[in-house]
């Protein structure tokens, strides 16, 4: 079995800059966890999880979040942090972004 490296940026702007030379999938985790619900986790019922997002963030701004919506900009880089296999090198890219440390945890 091959090991593969894996990076977790925190955010599009790090994406941006993030030096090409370096090798491995990017994950990009620009979501906040860390506040509202997130009792559930994505194994017990993905489409229970997003549906409470989708409605607290929606309190939250003041205006509508689809379900779809909050699926389309967050699922995916989710997915991809749970199929990471498990012989992989996971780095995290957060340095001293404690906010951000806390979300992955």
């Amino acid at each position: 079995m091959t090991q593969s490296n894996v990076h977790i940026l925190n955010g599009d702007a790090l994406a941006q800059q993030f030096p090409e030379n370096i090798k491995g999938s990017r994950i990009i985790m620009s979501k906040c966890l860390m506040d509202g619900p997130v009792k559930l986790s994505l194994g017990d019922s993905t489409d229970l999880f997003f549906q409470e997002r989708a409605s607290y963030l929606s309190k939250l701004v003041g205006e509508k979040i689809s379900i779809d919506q909050y699926q389309m900009d967050t699922t995916s880089e989710l997915e991809k942090i749970q199929s990471i296999p498990p012989e992989s090198q996971v780095y995290l890219w957060f340095e001293h972004d404690l906010f951000c440390q806390a979300n992955c945890w």
